[in-house]
């Protein structure tokens, strides 16, 4: 689960999480998340990298909905 705030400040240690995880995180929810900017997209991005397979995003804000269709990463993160 994401904390209620996804920013500079905040991803660095949810990828850490992330990546020392022994399981594999496919589904991201951002059902909790009241504050996120662009930085998330870079933290997606990672953990799919991480996870080596597609991740599925839910309930994901429409700002960052926005920004995917903007830099046109609709066929790379499954919003």
């Amino acid at each position: 689960m994401l904390p209620d705030t996804v920013n500079v400040f905040t991803v660095p240690t949810i990828l850490k999480l992330v990546e020392a995880s022994p399981q594999s995180f496919t589904v991201v929810d951002f059902v909790k998340v009241k504050q996120a900017d662009s930085v998330a997209l870079a933290m997606l991005l990672k953990w799919q990298t991480v996870s080596g397979k597609p991740i599925h995003i839910r309930n994901l804000p429409d700002v960052l909905a926005t920004l995917i269709h903007l830099y046109d990463l609709e066929d790379v993160l499954q919003a």
